[in-house]
């Protein structure tokens, strides 16, 4: 392994280490935010490819989520 490659993998496990850290620390809004942005996509594909089953499942998410 040469001294470029050396410093590379070391820059690399630095800031690994630091996104983990980071992580770790703030693990439920990454995980609040990674459900909120599977939900978008997944939605916007579904809403794309099967309209008819989109407003279905909003109608249930509606009814599902009302006070009535």
């Amino acid at each position: 392994m040469t001294l470029m490659q050396l410093r590379n993998t070391l820059i690399a496990l630095i800031v690994a280490a630091a996104f983990f850290n980071f992580a770790m620390q703030w693990r439920p809004w990454i995980s609040i935010a990674i459900v909120i942005a599977a939900a978008f996509f997944g939605f916007r594909w579904l809403i794309r490819h099967h309209p008819y089953i989109a407003i279905a499942l909003l109608g249930f998410l509606r009814g599902l989520l009302s006070r009535g």
